[in-house]
């Protein structure tokens, strides 16, 4: 099984490795998707499997965009699965530095959360 553990993550790498990929895909105006990916011995820098840029709008609430990245990402894990299982499926090296975030991170960012998942990414958006 070395080299066959797979992960489902709601960013579009290598944008947002680690935590809260998509509260910092809305906060730092980056590429904004979902991806699967194999594991390696890395934060989310596995090669890519397959990965779908998902749209975010200014009026959606965090909550809204969180669960649209979910879905996007399920799907996609049920069109992929029968040819991850037959081993029928790329391995693409993630190009460029993208960005990588802890979740200490999300502090700097706590306090324009205000209605938590309701906060609306317009907010954020105006955070300058």
């Amino acid at each position: 099984m070395h080299g066959k553990a797979i992960n489902l993550h709601i960013s579009y790498l290598p944008w947002n490795r680690g935590s809260d990929p998509d509260l910092w895909s809305v906060a730092d105006d980056t590429p904004k998707g979902v991806t699967i990916h194999y594991l390696d011995k890395g934060v989310d820098t596995g090669d890519i499997i397959a990965q779908k840029e998902v749209a975010c709008s200014p009026e959606d609430t965090l909550g809204e965009y969180y669960d649209r990245l979910h879905r996007e990402l399920q799907e996609m894990f049920r069109e992929t699965w029968p040819n991850i299982k037959l081993g029928k499926v790329p391995r693409i090296k993630q190009e460029g530095e993208g960005s990588c975030h802890l979740s200490v991170d999300r502090e700097k960012f706590v306090h324009l959360l205000t209605k938590g998942s309701d906060t609306l990414v317009k907010e954020l958006l105006m955070k300058d």
